[in-house]
């Protein structure tokens, strides 16, 4: 995308990776952020600007990534700190305040706690592995958002990763997938990083995948986009 903001990518010697896995013993939480492709790119200052300036500074900051839909309309972050009790203490700092009700200006933003429930990498056995989120990786990203049916997470779980498990990780082009459940119960959120856009059209003319979203559309509503990864932000201490 054109007009892409500097902050943070002029800081040096900073940290451009944030890893997924199941191993990490961090805070995982998901923000999604809704907004008009007008204000995307106002969004995206304001969030890094913050982040940079304030939020990355906080005890118990580990890392945060931001990435943003080819489409406009969506940023989804991924937020990590060392404890649940570090990013309430975040909340309640007015920094931290300030930095939200300036997102909230601009856009809709929905936060919620969730727990990394399944990682798998190409080259790994089945739930083994990290993802990464990197500005340098070269890859494509999508990102499904389930909204589930009430009492149908756990199912929803078992079939994303039995489908993954069975044939979706063997698919020519696969990088990795990392599965995270909302601690509510209503959300599964899939991040899945191919090789290409070409990857991904011919997944999504799969036989495998066409079955795999029949399943899943009795237990939730799912909503795909395709995203690149815009900012990373990582703790000096993080890795």
């Amino acid at each position: 995308m054109s007009g892409r903001s500097t902050v943070g990518s002029a800081k040096k010697g900073c940290k451009r990776v944030l890893t997924i896995s199941k191993d990490r013993d961090v805070f995982t939480g998901i923000v999604l952020i809704e907004v008009s492709p007008d204000k995307l790119r106002r969004v995206l200052d304001v969030i890094m600007h913050h982040t940079e300036e304030t939020i990355k500074h906080m005890p118990g900051f580990v890392g945060y990534a931001f990435l943003e839909s080819l489409d406009g309309e969506r940023v989804t972050e991924y937020v990590q700190w060392e404890s649940a009790d570090h990013i309430q203490a975040a909340f309640k700092d007015p920094r931290f305040s300030e930095h939200l009700t300036d997102v909230r200006k601009i856009a809709n933003e929905e936060f919620f706690p969730c727990e990394i429930y399944y990682v798998n990498e190409v080259g790994h056995q089945v739930g083994e592995g990290t993802a990464t989120i990197s500005k340098e990786a070269d890859s494509l990203t999508a990102i499904t958002e389930f909204a589930v049916r009430p009492g149908k997470q756990q199912a929803l779980l078992d079939l994303i990763v039995d489908d993954h498990e069975s044939s979706l990780r063997d698919f020519p082009g696969f990088l990795s997938v990392s599965v995270f459940r909302s601690l509510d119960g209503g959300k599964v959120v899939e991040h899945l990083q191919l090789e290409s856009r070409e990857v991904f059209e011919a997944l999504g003319q799969s036989p495998e995948l066409r079955s795999h979203q029949e399943k899943v559309s009795e237990l939730a509503r799912p909503e795909a986009r395709l995203y690149e990864v815009d900012y990373v932000s990582v703790a000096e201490a993080a890795g």
